[in-house]
């Protein structure tokens, strides 16, 4: 028997896995029709890529995209015999040979009696799987546990750490990674240079280069958030101080730059060189270098201040809760 299922898949999560599940238990051959409008909180390319991944290796399953627009059919939430009718033409040219349809809601019922086929529905009350699409686009972190793994890493919070010489960047990122039970991904240019006296602007490429491709190899391995210790706006403020020069942002920078968060440690720390940083008369110069490199970012930013290390901790840690990144 040939079924149906569709959905916008938004992002794709378990509870979508269950009703595809019951479908194939239902039937010998699946069509998974993706319906996509534009300007969707998700893109119709991303959803594609999950529903592809996640079933690759099932050959019951085929996944159609159909892009469209609501002037043409509505996309109302509320089921209704009217607008199911229309559906219902448009179903039968995109996949005519259904004899059965299923899903989670009443419009099930109203398109297989317009069509003239079988339906059954599962799990109206969510009572399987207890979340929405709309719950998860709302607190991902939350709800990580219903993403399908090929969605998790588009869903992983990202949390950069920015700020001049000696305010805890390092200190704070591991702290905050082991406090949330994930990963972070450490400064990259010690791996590069030794002392910021002996930066060349050559130096600032590799380093942009290498913190991006760290940042993006960490992704997949992070459990709902990722923090970072500098991106490359860090390099950028380095580059305007140092040599009065701007960087030229490559797309591969900027793309592992697209953070959800910024923790900008203040430079009211107390200063410690380790042999590697400025004096304290340039950093206080670099920090506002720093400032104004990150107030380019348009990532929302948040202040960790204070004169007691430990104290600069617990405020980190209730501004990431009150941010939404609650244990």
């Amino acid at each position: 028997m040939q079924a149906l299922v569709l959905g916008k898949f938004m992002p794709l999560h378990t509870g979508h896995q269950a009703l595809i599940a019951f479908a194939l238990s239902q039937a010998t051959q699946l069509t998974i029709l993706l319906c996509v409008e534009e300007n969707e909180p998700i893109s119709g390319d991303d959803r594609e890529r999950w529903l592809r991944a996640a079933y690759a290796d099932d050959p019951r399953v085929t996944i159609q995209r159909f892009d469209f627009a609501d002037e043409d059919l509505p996309a109302t939430s509320v089921s209704s015999r009217d607008v199911s009718e229309l559906w219902t033409a448009r179903l039968k040219e995109l996949a005519p040979e259904t004899e059965l349809i299923i899903g989670s809601e009443a419009y099930v019922q109203y398109v297989a009696e317009s069509w003239g086929i079988g339906y059954r529905i599962f799990d109206v009350d969510r009572a399987a799987v207890p979340v929405s699409a709309t719950m998860i686009r709302a607190e991902p972190y939350l709800y990580r546990r219903f993403l399908v793994p090929a969605a998790r890493p588009d869903f992983v919070q990202r949390v950069v750490l920015h700020g001049t010489e000696s305010t805890g960047k390092s200190t704070l990122a591991a702290h905050l990674a082991l406090r949330y039970g994930t990963v972070f991904v450490p400064e990259t240019a010690r791996e590069i240079v030794e002392h910021t006296d002996t930066v060349v602007f050559e130096d600032l490429l590799r380093i942009a280069d290498r913190q991006a491709e760290a940042i993006q190899e960490a992704i997949p391995q992070a459990d709902g958030v990722l923090f970072i210790d500098t991106d490359v706006y860090t390099t950028l403020a380095y580059a305007r101080y140092l040599f009065g020069r701007e960087l030229l942002l490559r797309p591969a920078w900027l793309a592992a730059a697209e953070n959800h968060l910024c923790l900008f440690t203040q430079p009211d720390a107390p200063y410690m060189q380790d042999g590697t940083r400025l004096e304290p008369p340039e950093r206080a110069d670099l920090a506002a270098a720093h400032w104004k490199a990150r107030q380019e970012s348009g990532v929302e930013t948040l202040l960790v201040k204070g004169d007691n290390w430990s104290e600069r901790t617990r405020l980190a840690e209730r501004l990431l809760k009150d941010w939404g990144l609650a244990i």
